[in-house]
């Protein structure tokens, strides 16, 4: 009977060591940090997607409601996934944003906003980054914020770094939702002699 018992213990250590060498790589969770540019929040997160498939969701416009929790509508307005203008609605800011797109294919994907109130300049950069050693994509986000002008006067600078921080915070995290990793192959336990 112990014989038995040990046998046991055995496979399940088999079967836990293969799940494990089995498994995905885990990817690095989502980062946000603030860099010495008072202007600018930063954020990273590895996802378990081709480059190819994270541009393709990100410049997806019209379904950035799905990716993004932040986005409560958004509407192309003109142009393709490179060049496009479009507009939407963020919880995290005040207003709607109309915004144009320079994106270089697969690699980078950039607005800037084009129709704000004067001394508002907002940018959004996502470098899109392989890691082939893991299998996975690096995401990262620069998101700049500037308030001059008279609203540079009514809105703290501490009241738009909570602002990109807020947004940021969120567009990472579903990020990291949107490409989760790959669920492992079920382990198959080898069958005992008989």
């Amino acid at each position: 009977m112990h014989e038995t018992h040990g046998a046991g213990r055995r496979l399940a250590r088999i079967v836990a060591l293969t799940c494990a060498l089995t498994a995905a790589p885990a990817a690095a969770g989502p980062r946000v940090w603030q860099p010495k540019d008072g202007a600018v929040t930063e954020g990273e997160v590895e996802v378990h997607a081709r480059p190819s498939t994270v541009y393709r969701a990100l410049t997806e416009y019209a379904k950035w409601p799905a990716l993004f929790s932040d986005i409560a509508w958004s509407a192309v307005k003109s142009g393709g996934r490179e060049n496009a203008v479009i507009q939407f609605k963020s919880h995290t800011f005040p207003k709607p944003q109309h915004v144009r797109f320079r994106n270089t294919h697969n690699r980078l994907v950039r607005y800037e906003l084009i129709d704000g109130p004067s001394g508002v300049k907002v940018q959004w950069e996502t470098a899109i980054e392989p890691n082939a050693d893991r299998g996975t994509t690096k995401i990262r986000i620069r998101l700049t914020v500037v308030v001059g002008g008279i609203y540079g006067w009514i809105v703290t600078k501490e009241k738009v770094r909570k602002y990109r921080e807020s947004k940021m915070t969120k567009d990472v995290r579903d990020l990291a939702k949107h490409f989760p990793p790959p669920k492992p192959a079920p382990a198959t336990a080898p069958t005992p002699p008989t």
